[in-house]
């Protein structure tokens, strides 16, 4: 009977532990992780000019792949102050509870920048994103959608022709099926482009605070984006 009672108390303690550890690992409040990024851009007829960028994104402290991210974009300058572009996104998505998934999405952005003096510019974008969550799997009803509405203002300075740096800030509005819209993260950058010849490198830390479930209340994101024009 003691036997017995002690396999069985045993037995509760290992399942607390399991829980709590568990429940430790969904509650994360903080996270550090960073986005490498490869791409090219090609100006193509009068304005018009073609993106590619291919993305790794890591959290948990650099530890875990979090997104695979395959972006490929259109943008056609308007003039020196407006310009618009359309672009296309897969991404292989990881989240907090180690479950994937394969995204689409496509966006719509309208641009608009002015010229505060020789060398600082003020820009204010507006993004239309539409992703298709899930999107390869059977059942239907795994296969979601989020529309969102991106505002981003950024502040360049260009220092010697060569070093553009650069503060942005910008604010989600997300709108899915059987929920009111709402404000779901904002996201900060601190960062400096470094151009050389037909090179360029983007050297940027940012902040982002979230303010939906299954996600770290702020993440940490160091980035590096290099660029062959």
């Amino acid at each position: 009977m003691i036997k017995h009672s002690k396999i069985f108390f045993t037995c509760i303690a290992l399942s607390l532990v399991v829980s709590t550890t568990n429940a430790q690992e969904v509650a994360v409040t903080n996270d550090i992780g960073s986005w490498l990024t490869a791409g090219f851009e090609k100006k193509l007829y009068k304005g018009f000019k073609l993106e590619f960028e291919q993305e790794l994104r890591l959290f948990k402290n650099f530890t875990k792949i979090d997104d695979i991210i395959s972006n490929i974009e259109f943008s056609y300058k308007i003039n020196k102050n407006f310009s618009i572009a359309a672009g296309g996104r897969y991404t292989y998505d990881m989240d907090y509870l180690n479950n994937f998934q394969h995204d689409l999405r496509y966006n719509l952005d309208f641009s608009y920048q002015i010229k505060l003096s020789s060398v600082i510019r003020l820009g204010y974008r507006l993004r239309y994103q539409n992703e298709y969550l899930n999107c390869f799997r059977s059942r239907e009803i795994d296969n979601l959608q989020e529309i969102k509405f991106r505002n981003r203002i950024k502040l360049e300075y260009y220092h010697k022709q060569a070093n553009k740096f650069y503060f942005s800030a910008e604010i989600f509005r997300l709108h899915k099926i059987f929920r009111l819209p709402y404000f779901s993260k904002i996201r900060l950058f601190i960062g400096d482009k470094y151009s050389f010849g037909k090179h360029s490198l983007d050297m940027s830390i940012g902040f982002q605070r979230f303010f939906y479930k299954n996600s770290p209340k702020s993440l940490g994101v160091l980035s590096l984006k290099y660029c062959f024009n």
